[in-house]
């Protein structure tokens, strides 16, 4: 062929496609290994936020549970003192009625007034009045027997 000529020119044949299938190909590998190693790290991440969702969780139960608990005490405790409160009531409405059937101080100033005029301490059984008349008795007749 001829050279100086310029007709036919020398191909140079291009290097083969491999290293640029290789290159694309590790590309793609270090590509995929950066891809897997970001989603267990998220896969990692998820199970912790699961882990501590599921502590949560527990932790919100527990506490519903004891303060479920202690409601129940105070709800006991209310209706115990209601109870109480209602004896209370009933005890504090038979004193009163007890109270309104009792003499008032005007009432007992007035018995003490009649007790101090009718002199109670003066008066006399029945078995000292035949006492007293027996022996006037006895000494009437002994005057007149002598």
């Amino acid at each position: 062929m001829a050279e100086g000529l310029g007709f036919v020119t020398e191909q140079k044949v291009a290097e083969p496609v491999k290293k640029d299938f290789s290159t694309n190909i590790n590309e793609v590998f270090n590509e995929l290994a950066n891809v897997s190693r970001r989603l267990r790290i998220i896969e990692e991440r998820y199970i912790n936020l699961r882990k501590n969702t599921q502590v949560t969780d527990q932790n919100m139960l527990s506490g519903f549970r004891q303060l479920n608990t202690e409601i129940n005490a105070f709800k006991e405790e209310m209706v115990e003192m209601s109870k109480k409160i209602n004896e209370i009531r009933e005890d504090m409405q038979t004193i009163l009625k007890e109270l309104k059937m009792s003499a008032r101080k005007e009432d007992v100033d007035i018995i003490k007034k009649y007790l101090e005029l009718w002199n109670p301490i003066k008066f006399a059984t029945i078995n000292q009045v035949e006492k007293i008349a027996r022996e006037i008795i006895t000494q009437e007749l002994s005057k007149r027997n002598l």
